[in-house]
């Protein structure tokens, strides 16, 4: 959200740098001194309109999930992947992703709603966040 003072409501919303995936406190200042240092200043411009544009869809569309869509991710084959894939569509941020996921646990699924209850998800999601190997960017 934001900072009250007083009566005055701040909020500051930063945007993501194309270049280096970091959201710094002023963008057209990042992209000056450091991921576009030399470019010039029609170019951060429209870099700065791009990541303005694509904030507002995320914010627009990128928050929203279908129950549907969970349901059918974590009923892949390999659940880690899908959700990976579709956190990228919807334009969040995995960082530190090792260069080799974990294989899908091969655990036999029977027809019955036990079996399907065992299957284990939660330890890959554990494992990613006692590593700190997972975060998303809001």
């Amino acid at each position: 959200m934001g900072l009250r003072k007083g009566n005055a409501f701040h909020s500051r919303i930063y945007f993501l740098c194309p270049h280096c995936k970091k959201a710094p406190r002023t963008l057209p200042g990042h992209l000056r001194t450091v991921c576009m240092h030399g470019s010039s200043e029609e170019d951060i411009q429209a870099t700065v309109i791009k990541a303005k544009k694509e904030m507002a869809e995320f914010t627009h569309t990128g928050r929203f999930w279908e129950y549907q869509k969970i349901r059918d991710i974590l009923g892949a084959a390999d659940p880690l992947s899908s959700l990976l894939e579709e956190m990228d569509k919807k334009g969040l941020l995995v960082r530190n992703i090792p260069p080799l996921l974990p294989a899908p646990s091969s655990v036999p699924q029977s027809s019955s709603r036990d079996a399907e209850s065992e299957t284990p998800v939660e330890p890959e999601h554990e494992t990613a966040s006692e590593e700190g190997s997972g975060y998303y960017q809001r």
